[in-house]
């Protein structure tokens, strides 16, 4: 079919709206479904001019690998993919509207983030992270830009444009390492393959960003100059307390195999987040009655009768043995008389002892009440309880 233009249709229900972003090599758009009446996203791939029939290639692979990538992963931390429409020029991915900002231009505008902030993003890119390992998807280009925050502070992993899937072939042209120099590990930056140790190294760099208003290696005067610095240098240390700043230094190990494991990285940003500063003013001192869920609001209404008392064993499974109330004796000189208490026939401790009978039948006589009379002497008798029953 004919590649639309942004004033027309892809594949017949999606409409352009607005860029809302892009890079070297695509464009994303604010659209809409208009079979759903559903917003989306829409990225399209876009190449320059003088772009060769090989790049032309590898950049159309490289969109459909993104789309199969992010549809491995049943996340809320990672946009879902709906669909891929094949223009005639180019490909279109059909994805998730993420409603938010990227974390870089959070940074940019704001400096540094408060560190109990900086843990939780980091938890839920983590958790992101996790999602996509388990079914063999590396991201590969983790970097603030491609952390999305939506207005409910959720973060959410986007652009798998260069993710490495299991099973996929290589699409890269040889002596040409893809992702963004300031937060590629240092092995990648050295030739060599991408791990999952090499996403955590990229966390690192982004959490360090957060931390500090810019990434560890962003000082450098270009992207050559970065790429060299990752190769041979060790990142600047984080001199801060706590455990996000010890986990930052950690996952910024040269070592590949000296990265924290996955479940020590989520303990130290979950203490970390846990730390978050109370902000809101306490409430005002009033006199309460020293009662549980007394409300500080004053109660105009009635003063409502007092429920009466609840009986001690209400609620409770009834003893199947009968009690027995033994009356005071008093002292004699006679000789001790020994009473034994029959047990009540069976059929009588088969009864249920319910709220109700459910055939509708009266309810179910008191057990002592149907013990043999020779058991229910006078002084033996059970009394009635005071007060409510």
């Amino acid at each position: 079919m004919t590649a639309p233009t942004h004033d027309g249709l892809i594949a017949g229900r999606y409409q352009l709206v607005a860029p809302i972003g892009g890079g070297g090599t695509a464009i994303v758009y604010r659209g809409l479904d208009i079979l759903l009446d559903l917003e989306v996203a829409v990225k399209q791939l876009t190449l320059a001019p003088t772009a060769d029939v090989g790049m032309h290639a590898e950049a159309v692979e490289r969109t459909f690998r993104e789309a199969r990538a992010a549809a491995r992963i049943h996340h809320p931390g990672v946009a879902a993919v709906y669909d891929v429409v094949s223009g005639e020029d180019s490909p279109y991915i059909v994805m998730q509207l993420i409603k938010g900002r990227p974390l870089a231009e959070l940074i940019a505008e704001q400096g540094p983030l408060p560190p109990h902030r900086v843990a939780e993003i980091g938890r839920q890119v983590l958790a992101a992270l996790v999602a996509g390992h388990v079914v063999g998807v590396l991201h590969r280009d983790l970097k603030p830009g491609n952390v999305m925050i939506t207005p409910d502070g959720q973060a959410v992993l986007t652009d798998f444009g260069i993710a490495g899937t299991a099973g996929d072939p290589s699409i890269t042209r040889t002596g040409i390492v893809l992702g963004t120099s300031g937060y590629m590990a240092p092995e990648r930056a050295n030739g060599m393959p991408a791990t999952p140790a090499a996403d955590l190294w990229s966390l690192g760099a982004t959490l360090y960003a957060a931390l500090c208003g810019q990434g560890p290696f962003d000082d450098r005067d270009d992207a050559l100059a970065a790429l060299s610095a990752i190769a041979n240098e060790d990142p600047p240390h984080l001199t801060g307390d706590g455990s996000l700043y010890e986990i930052v230094n950690a996952l910024l190990c040269r070592d590949p195999a000296g990265r924290p494991a996955f479940h020590e990285i989520a303990r130290a940003l979950d203490a970390a987040a846990a730390n978050a500063p109370v902000t809101a003013d306490p409430p005002a001192a009033v006199d309460l009655p020293a009662a549980t869920g007394i409300s500080a609001e004053p109660d105009d209404s009635p003063a409502a009768e007092a429920p009466p008392p609840v009986p001690p064993n209400f609620g409770l499974e009834p003893d199947t043995q009968p009690d027995v109330v033994v009356a005071p004796v008093p002292a004699a000189s006679g000789p001790t008389v020994s009473l034994q208490v029959a047990e009540p026939p069976e059929a009588v401790l088969a009864e249920p002892w319910t709220a109700g009978d459910p055939s509708g039948g009266p309810w179910p006589q008191d057990p002592r009440a149907q013990m043999p009379a020779t058991t229910r002497a006078e002084p033996f008798a059970r009394t009635a309880a005071p007060g409510p029953v």
